[in-house]
């Protein structure tokens, strides 16, 4: 089974990959040019809340039970590494345009998961980031909000919105706005995204070998 995770900028798409890691033993999947762009734009902000009522507390991605176990130079690197083992349990975010989502859509174990958050939210995140991370790029709340409608609502074919929604499931976390950023709801979401379609894949996955 592999997660991919996307949604809108600090939607919380690293808090959820975070949660499946620590919770239900998925391993993360990067790819190399991501990581690159982690280095000049580190993600740093520390999270913590709870999710269905499991607390979730993310550190550092830069620390070493936060880098990814795998790195793969292309995403058909990641796909056969993944397909050989499709029956674990796998997690990415780095899915950045159409050429890479059509990719991994062409496997049945593949599930696109979207997470959403309100963009005041999405400011104070981006805010915290900011703070943690050695290149500054501090933005008004408008000038955040254009910055997310440029991502999502692009004329390009690798707009974030489009790529939003092709996802098979759309994970719908409440969050709190006058608590810490990663305070998700507890019990928002009616089930897990570890339960998302997995056994009809599977069957269908078997079916097609």
């Amino acid at each position: 089974m592999l997660i991919g995770v996307c949604g809108g900028i600090c939607a919380g798409k690293r808090t959820i990959s975070d949660y499946l890691i620590e919770h239900h033993g998925f391993t993360r999947l990067s790819l190399k040019n991501n990581l690159i762009l982690q280095e000049t734009h580190p993600d740093n902000i520390i999270i913590s809340g709870t999710l269905n009522g499991t607390q979730v507390s993310t550190e550092s991605q830069n620390s070493p039970n936060k880098l990814a176990e795998h790195i793969f130079e292309t995403t058909e690197e990641l796909l056969d590494f993944v397909t050989k083992r499709w029956r674990g349990r796998w997690v990415t975010t780095d899915i950045h345009n159409q050429n890479i989502l059509n990719k991994l859509l062409g496997r049945p174990f593949f599930i696109l998961l979207s997470v959403d958050a309100p963009i005041s939210l999405r400011w104070k995140w981006w805010q915290a980031r900011q703070e943690c991370s050695s290149i500054k790029s501090p933005l008004t709340l408008e000038e955040f909000i254009l910055k997310s409608d440029r991502h999502l609502y692009s004329s390009t074919s690798d707009s974030g919105q489009l790529l939003i929604s092709r996802a098979t499931e759309a994970l719908n976390v409440c969050v709190t706005q006058n608590t810490n950023p990663g305070n998700f709801r507890e019990g928002t979401s009616t089930y897990l995204p570890t339960n998302l379609g997995h056994q009809k894949r599977k069957e269908a996955w078997d079916d097609s070998k």
